[in-house]
């Protein structure tokens, strides 16, 4: 029981890491589902994860919002990445545990939509979604 209870870490948890990872989705796919629904023009829009199984848990639990395919470089997500995006590009839901320190310049508005707090029995990790306004960077730059 020792070793499906070793994280990627190396510490003892009292829930295998497979399953605690997993805690929060159904919340992220309907946080996600709601900002999407209230972004005006979509087609100038799109949903990343940074991981695979933020990805996941958006196109799985996601499906009633009509939601578009996430785009994620995790895993073989990138093998699903559109070759570009549409010239007019605006908005993007950016879903991850943290805001990457590059993903502000990219954009004219930052606004943190949800901070999710997943609690385990000795440890929290928070999800968090962002939305990202007015693209200000070229993205061929």
């Amino acid at each position: 029981m020792e070793g499906i209870l070793r994280w990627e870490d190396g510490r003892q948890y009292y829930l295998p890491q497979d399953f605690a990872d997993m805690l929060g989705w159904k919340e992220i796919a309907l946080h996600t589902g709601k900002t999407w629904q209230n972004i005006t023009d979509k087609k100038t829009a799109d949903i990343y994860a940074e991981n695979y199984g933020q990805a996941g848990a958006i196109e799985h639990f996601g499906k009633p919002y009509d939601l578009p395919q996430v785009l994620s470089f995790s895993d073989s997500y990138r093998y699903w990445l559109p070759d570009t995006l549409p010239a007019d590009f605006q908005t993007l839901i950016y879903v991850n545990d943290e805001l990457g320190s590059d993903m502000p310049g990219y954009f004219q508005k930052l606004r943190k939509y949800l901070n999710l707090i997943c609690h385990y029995p000795d440890s929290m990790v928070h999800r968090y979604i962002y939305v990202n306004i007015r693209l200000q960077l070229s993205l061929t730059e």
